[in-house]
């Protein structure tokens, strides 16, 4: 059995950050940064050996900085990210009321914009 590192995870102020190996990431919602820009996403898998999570992204609506996201139904937005590209973990992002849309909570994404 591969021996697991631990990483410092950041989650919103109000849960403080904690250290967990990688394999705390699976199953788990998390803020990447891809383009200078965050897209929440959940861990499907991961590669102990080369220490990559494969992470099926939501898609934004809007600007650069909204908050507001949708799961794609035709073209599933799933890649593996180094772990220096995720920017912290989250909550389930939260239905939008009356549309298709999710938010992450305002405090996590207020949390994760900070240097």
């Amino acid at each position: 059995m591969q021996e697991s590192k631990n990483y410092i995870i950041k989650f919103c102020e109000q849960t403080k950050s904690t250290e967990v190996s990688i394999d705390g990431y699976l199953v788990k919602y998390v803020l990447i940064t891809y383009n200078d820009q965050y897209y929440p996403g959940l861990v499907n898998d991961i590669d102990f050996e080369s220490q990559m999570v494969f992470i099926e992204c939501m898609v934004r609506i809007g600007s650069k900085n909204e908050n507001c996201f949708f799961w794609p139904k035709k073209i599933h937005d799933k890649n593996w990210y180094q772990l220096d590209e995720i920017r912290c973990m989250i909550s389930e992002p939260e239905p939008i009321e009356g549309t298709n849309h999710f938010a992450v909570k305002q405090c996590e994404w207020e949390d994760a914009k900070r240097p």
